[in-house]
């Protein structure tokens, strides 16, 4: 898929994304640079190489997506390349030899883009590549740009109307958010009452798919779970609220509200642990809707009703088991998912014992050697692998980490690759969750240490916990414990473990220096001592840091992988046997 991108997106057959295309569409240009004998390896030779080549292309090619990435790319610095699991970052602007140049990138790439949304939606066709396109154009336009920008929205608006195709329409139907929300802003614009009557229309058949809509997310929860119907009302409220008419803007919110308990009550009837977990999720919208636009009549109601469906869910057995997502398998190579199947298929006849010897015998204590040749493969593979650095946000929207060192970039290496790992070992523990077991036999397996048997009621308080699907809670129990039982390791070989800083006070050296102690070295190993260290000090695990204060997880499949690990330590060697 190398020329004419264009009728490449009209005959595909899959919803396709912009990145992933323009990696796709800047791959033979980026590969040339990055393979380039002659081009010096520093900083910025490559990227400046990467601009002249580029600027070839754009001063011939008669493609106008190609026009519009590289127009783009030239006017924001965000380039497209293959990037481990990112597919663009940022480089300096680039303007050519002087300003008229800059101009001439961002008006042919703006003209480039519209005129494919033009083509697209006379086919009906990639309403998500759509949306992406007008997300990014709007993002980086000035105002005259977003004049012409808006004339070409009102069009659009127009002649996207919903039909039998409930899958088609509800692409649809997200492209008509993203649309009008932005028309909302035009004060021309958001007193049209055209605008009103898609609006309601919107509404309508919102409401008809309720919160089972035929979208591509409700086919990666085991539930067939989403509602599209909130975002349509939150537009006819921006409409009310642009033209300052707080009662009709009040009025809708609590037609939202009344349409959430509809949904809410078919969910409890149903009167099972995942339809309550559903049915809470929706009057938790209740509330936060009548809170934020002064329902008051519905706010105390909707508190009630929803303390009692939690109190409802407490009374279920194992109504807090966390349940593993079985459709994301799907995207598995079938190879993969065949051994996973028949993994699974004999596991859940085993005892416990068996099931645990099982896990751990095949679980992967991953080594430091491994993460190294992991990056060199990925170097060899992508030549600009590493090329940006890589961010984690927080549920804040805060930078919590950054490769920005050799050791950060080894560190969210490791973290990726467990993830990999637990896409198998995630689905036997699902199973192994389900089956109730008297987690006390696992007394009989632990190792037979007084360090651990000093904690032995814990650490047993713990793994029955994990073992009936709450391992978030297990954490909060079980991290201390391995902690206290490192530290131990240290002062009984004769580590140190304080210092006199604040003499005669002796402080408690951090976890850290314990990880550096030649005690933990021998009695673990170099290479589960280093594991361990990342998991429990280093971001962007860390987890004994975010147990310790609070913090959100950013959970990938490390914290199960954790107790694994940790539950591989603790058995006997035998019992590692099959």
């Amino acid at each position: 898929m190398k020329d004419n991108w264009i009728n490449n997106f009209i005959e595909s057959k899959k919803d396709l994304f912009l990145d992933i295309v323009a990696v796709k569409a800047c791959e033979d240009v980026v590969n040339k640079v990055a393979n380039d004998k002659n081009v010096d390896k520093v900083f910025q030779e490559k990227p400046n190489q990467l601009y002249i080549e580029m600027e070839k292309i754009f001063d011939t090619t008669t493609d106008d997506f190609m026009i519009a990435i590289i127009g783009f790319s030239f006017k924001t610095g965000i380039f497209f390349m293959p990037n481990d699991l990112n597919f663009s970052g940022k480089l300096d602007i680039y303007k050519g030899k002087d300003g008229k140049r800059f101009v001439e990138f961002s008006k042919k790439s703006l003209e480039a883009f519209l005129k494919i949304v033009d083509i697209l939606l006379e086919n009906e066709v990639q309403y998500t590549l759509i949306s992406e396109m007008l997300g990014m154009v709007l993002g980086t336009s000035n105002n005259d740009e977003k004049t012409q920008i808006k004339e070409k929205l009102k069009k659009w608006v127009e002649i996207t109307n919903f039909t039998d195709d409930e899958e088609l329409s509800v692409k649809k139907f997200w492209f008509l958010v993203k649309a009008i929300s932005t028309l909302l802003d035009y004060k021309d614009v958001n007193q049209n009452p055209d605008i009103l009557l898609k609006i309601d229309n919107m509404i309508e058949f919102s409401k008809g798919q309720g919160d089972t809509a035929k979208s591509n997310r409700s086919k990666f929860n085991q539930m067939g779970f989403d509602c599209i119907f909130p975002p349509a009302f939150d537009l006819k409220m921006k409409y009310y609220q642009k033209n300052g008419n707080k009662e009709s803007e009040k009025n809708t919110a609590r037609e939202l509200a009344e349409f959430y308990e509809t949904v809410a009550q078919k969910r409890i009837e149903v009167l099972d642990a995942n339809n309550l977990q559903v049915a809470i999720k929706l009057y938790e919208d209740i509330v936060r809707l009548c809170h934020s636009c002064g329902i008051q009549e519905k706010l105390a109601i909707a508190k009630k009703r929803l303390d009692d469906l939690k109190r409802q869910l407490e009374e279920i057995p194992n109504s807090s088991k966390v349940i593993f997502n079985e459709n994301l398998k799907d995207l598995l190579p079938e190879e993969t998912k065949t051994i996973i199947n028949n993994l699974t298929n004999g596991f859940p006849c085993l005892s416990l014992i068996d099931q645990i010897r099982f896990i751990i015998k095949h679980l992967p204590l991953v080594t430091r050697k491994e993460i190294q040749a992991i990056r060199e493969h990925n170097k060899k593979n992508m030549p600009l692998f590493e090329f940006f650095n890589k961010r984690i946000i927080n549920e804040n929207e805060q930078t919590v980490f950054s490769t920005n060192s050799e050791e950060s970039k080894e560190s969210y290496t490791l973290f990726h690759h467990i993830n990999e790992i637990m896409i198998v070992f995630g689905s036997l523990s699902e199973v192994m969750f389900e089956n109730h077991f008297d987690v006390d036999l696992l007394k009989y397996m632990l190792k037979k240490e007084s360090i651990l048997e000093k904690r032995l009621y814990f650490i047993n308080k713990g793994l029955k916990l994990f073992l009936s699907g709450d391992f978030y809670i297990a954490l909060y129990v079980i991290v201390p414990q391995i902690e206290y039982w490192f530290r131990e390791v240290v002062y009984q070989n004769g580590g140190q473990t304080s210092n006199l800083n604040s003499f005669p006070i002796e402080q408690t050296k951090a976890l850290s220096f314990m990880f550096k102690s030649p005690e933990l070295k021998s009695y673990l190993g170099e290479d589960v001592c280093w594991l361990f260290e990342e998991m429990m000090t280093k971001e962007p695990m860390n987890i004994r840091n975010k147990i310790a204060h609070g913090l959100d997880l950013n959970d990938n499949g490390f914290c199960v992988y954790f107790i694994l690990c940790v539950i591989k330590l603790m058995l006997e060697p035998e019992l590692n046997e099959m």
